[in-house]
């Protein structure tokens, strides 16, 4: 699927070569990235507002997700 129109808002969807997901753009041009490891997974992803969300696979099903807010220009970390 390339794009998707709801409501008389579309979304658009960006895929790599192997065809998985890598953003989802929203009405006004703005980009919900994601970032993929070498198998596939998700590792990271940056949001709408720029709130980038990190995961560490920690045990073999066990993830960490770190979480990098950026507040009036300053960065909160927080790891949960």
């Amino acid at each position: 699927m390339k794009s998707r129109e709801q409501g008389g808002k579309k979304v658009r969807f960006a895929y790599d070569t192997e065809e998985q997901l890598i953003a989802v753009f929203n009405e006004k041009g703005e980009a919900y990235q994601f970032e993929r490891d070498a198998k596939g997974n998700i590792i990271k992803e940056i949001g709408f507002d720029d709130m980038t969300r990190t995961y560490e696979r920690v045990y073999r099903d066990w993830f960490r997700e770190l979480i990098d807010l950026v507040i009036a220009g300053q960065h909160i970390n927080m790891t949960i």
